[in-house]
C-alpha cells in the first residue's frame, strides 16, 4: 500500500488499526486511528501527528490527514 510505504519510517505508524479514505475536491483526504496503547505523550504527540502527515505531503493526490484515537 502506499501510504505504508510512506509511512514505514514513522515510529509507531505500524500500530494504525484503521484507514478511512475520502475522495474530496480532487484529493484523497486520510483518517487514521490508532489504539489509545500507542498515544503518544507531551510534545511528542505533535511530532508523531507532523511525521505522519509530512510523509504524505509527497504523495500529490493527498489531502489532508487527521490523526484519531480511541
Amino acid at each position: 500500500m502506499m501510504l505504508g510505504r510512506q509511512w514505514r519510517e514513522v515510529p509507531g505508524a505500524s500500530a494504525r488499526e484503521r484507514l478511512v479514505l475520502h475522495y474530496l475536491a480532487g484529493k484523497i483526504d486520510v483518517d487514521i486511528y490508532f489504539p489509545l496503547e500507542v498515544l503518544p505523550e507531551g510534545e511528542k504527540l505533535g511530532q508523531f501527528h507532523s511525521a505522519l502527515r509530512q510523509a504524505v505531503e509527497a504523495l500529490p493526490e493527498f489531502g489532508r490527514v487527521e490523526v484519531y484515537y480511541g
